[in-house]
């Protein structure tokens, strides 16, 4: 009966042993290791600032529409009739720094004989923002003048230069109005001194 026993536990014992060390040959299960995920790099985007924008004041043209020296009339020498007229118009582009170049270019007709001036011209303005600025302008150029005598019409064209001050005020959008005051040297006539009171103008970039 005691062997009996013995070889019992004895076999318990092998079994309990061998089971242990087949749990301790059999590594634990690890967790699944975690992916490293990189974010991606998106750099910035930098958009560049439109020509709008980089003006500062709004715009980039100016056309002058000069109503104070736009005349149109008719008449009668003897049996023959004339048509006389004018018009007068000025375009400006910005350079930037509160500066702009352009143009005065005028039509004028005498006596069926037609003539055109031809200005170059540079404007100040103390403001940035060029719709309600006060400017200062200047001119040289050809303009047509009569120097005739006793009646009898000769139209030269001859240089002249001119001054001008004057201060914009926004009506609408992208339309001013633009008084100011010119003095004139044209040839060897006397300086000239006019106010222009009727006189709009039109920007667009």
């Amino acid at each position: 009966m005691k062997n009996i026993i013995f070889v019992i536990a004895s076999a318990l014992i092998l079994s309990l042993t061998a089971n242990a060390q087949t749990k301790k040959a059999v590594p634990a299960a690890q967790p699944p290791a975690r992916k490293m995920v990189t974010p991606g790099y998106s750099p910035a985007t930098v958009s560049s600032p439109s020509i709008a924008s980089s003006w500062g004041h709004g715009f980039q043209n100016e056309f002058d529409l000069n109503l104070s020296e736009g005349y149109f009339k008719t008449y009668k020498v003897g049996s023959k009739s004339y048509t006389d007229f004018n018009v007068f118009g000025a375009y400006s582009y910005d350079l930037g720094q509160n500066i702009q170049v352009g143009g005065d270019v005028g039509l004028r007709s005498y006596d069926s004989s037609t003539r055109i001036t031809l200005v170059a011209t540079g404007t100040y303005n103390i403001e940035p923002n060029y719709a309600d600025s006060v400017f200062f302008k200047a001119g040289l150029g050809l303009y047509p003048i009569d120097k005739g005598s006793n009646g009898n019409t000769d139209i030269k064209s001859e240089f002249g230069l001119y001054v001008a001050a004057g201060k914009r005020f926004k009506l609408w959008d992208h339309v001013n109005y633009k008084p100011m005051v010119k003095i004139a040297k044209i040839s060897d006539l006397d300086a000239e001194i006019t106010i222009q009171f009727l006189n709009v103008s039109v920007n667009w970039n």
